[in-house]
């Protein structure tokens, strides 16, 4: 259920069972590292091993459960993702997710009875919800936090006794995103809603369960609302209809989480279960680790369908880490692995406080005054490697290792001593990040002559272009 990892000498196997865009993934890592055959980087951020010789972690993450923390580090070249999971668990934004009596949920046309049945993880812990007689809508719904123009999986275990078409709506009432399932027979039978889902998915977990999930992006517009509730069509949203006296289904289960597909399941109570990074720590040897004390501030670590398994989310537009002072020199090289979720062209990937230097989502900027190198507006939701060269005389910006542009950029002055910020510009919370980041390499030195070489390591790890 959920991913599957294989762990090796040379790497790890990452497999997704039904990803919601079909098939099956499997990422293998590549040799050499990218520092042995590129060494003297200045600084590195990373959840891949990135050098031979390094015996750090990877990162220092946070648990909301109960803020505890712990360094993650790798397993051969990789992250260890088995230790971040016995650690950490899987993100859940929804709390009281096996007990739907608690008040936290509200209920309507119907009532609803726990540990009636048993569930998928084995225990007695199934919720019967039984509709009643009337003319109403016949539901169970909660409102979570979301983070608007962000993706979010929503997902729910539910087994038939009698209702056979469950919807499962993500708005108020009929705004946004509503998807019937025959869970009689384990079926997608309509999308009905006015907006449509990125995907929906049915999994069959045995014993006449169903996880049931729906894939969209959230717009505030559209409402906070996700709703689980009995359909009397399989073909018409009809949010109220006269109920079958008695007429039930079973549900359990219920998980949103940020991504495109329904991460490995993790029961919740009164408390979602977020997990947080609190530093992450520089592989190239000179300590420069990027680290938020601020739990307010602190990016979330999330599960990535595409591509490999693991990224930094900064979607909430507040979420940085930062690094100690240090001078950035005149010649810079910088290789960058990110995608853009939501917010405004101009955010900004990471950049120094004194904003002489920074990667944003629609161009770079090399010194004071505002040079900008490259204009390149991404699109929401797609992954880019991107780079870029301050160099005297003509500075460059990269997509995908085709140029964008070159800027005449004689005379350039060094950058002097300076933290440098992941998620944002230095002390401009104007242009804040609302997106995903997985890898970060600076150079103080030009490296034009192996550009072409390292966007091809990143690429080859990744799988980008």
């Amino acid at each position: 259920m959920g991913i599957t990892i294989t762990n090796s000498g040379q790497g790890s196997v990452v497999r997704f069972r039904n990803l919601g865009r079909g098939g099956v993934m499997t990422s293998t890592k590549f040799e050499p590292l990218l520092l042995d055959t590129y060494p003297n980087a200045a600084a590195t951020y990373s959840f891949r091993k990135l050098k031979n010789s390094y015996a750090g972690s990877a990162i220092r993450v946070r648990r909301s459960s109960d803020n505890a923390e712990q360094d993650i580090g790798f397993v051969g070249k990789n992250l260890d993702t088995g230790s971040l999971a016995s650690f950490a668990g899987y993100q859940n934004l929804s709390i009281y997710s096996e007990d739907y009596t608690n008040a936290y949920w509200t209920k309507n046309g119907g009532s609803i009875v726990t540990g009636s049945i048993q569930a998928p993880d084995g225990n007695l812990t199934g919720n019967k919800f039984t509709e009643d007689g009337g003319n109403s809508i016949h539901r169970v719904y909660e409102a979570p936090t979301f983070v608007d123009a962000a993706v979010y999986t929503y997902s729910v275990y539910l087994k038939y006794i009698g209702r056979r078409y469950v919807m499962i709506e993500q708005g108020n009432n009929g705004t946004g995103v509503q998807v019937i399932f025959d869970i009689q027979n384990g079926l997608v039978a309509a999308s009905v809603g006015p907006v449509t889902p990125i995907s929906r998915n049915v999994t069959s977990v045995g014993n006449g369960w169903y996880r049931c999930s729906i894939t969209f992006t959230f717009s505030t517009a559209l409402g906070t609302s996700t709703i689980i509730g009995g359909n009397n069509s399989g073909t018409v949203a009809a949010l109220s209809y006269t109920g079958l006296n008695g007429d039930a289904f079973y549900i359990w289960g219920s998980q949103l989480n940020v991504g495109y597909i329904a991460q490995t399941y993790q029961k919740t109570t009164a408390a979602k279960n977020i997990q947080y990074i609190t530093t992450w720590y520089d592989q190239s040897g000179n300590s420069r680790n990027a680290s938020m004390a601020t739990q307010a501030n602190q990016p979330q670590i999330i599960i990535a369908p595409e591509n490999n398994v693991i990224a930094s989310s900064w979607h909430e537009r507040n979420n940085y880490l930062n690094t100690s002072g240090y001078a950035m020199g005149t010649s810079i090289s910088t290789f960058w692995l990110g995608k853009r979720t939501g917010g405004v062209l101009g955010d900004c990937f990471f950049g120094d406080n004194n904003a002489n230097y920074d990667c944003r989502t629609d161009g770079c900027q090399i010194q004071t005054g505002g040079v900008t190198v490259g204009s390149f507006g991404l699109a929401f939701n797609d992954w880019k490697v991107g780079s870029l060269l301050r160099i005297s005389g003509g500075s460059k910006a990269y997509i995908n290792n085709t140029q964008s542009s070159t800027t005449n950029t004689t005379g350039l002055s060094a950058i002097g001593t300076t933290p440098l910020s992941i998620g944002k510009r230095g002390l401009d919370t104007a242009i804040n990040l609302q997106g995903w980041i997985r890898e970060i390499v600076i150079y103080n030195a030009d490296q034009t002559s192996n550009l072409t070489a390292i966007n091809s390591n990143i690429n080859s790890y990744y799988t980008i272009y």
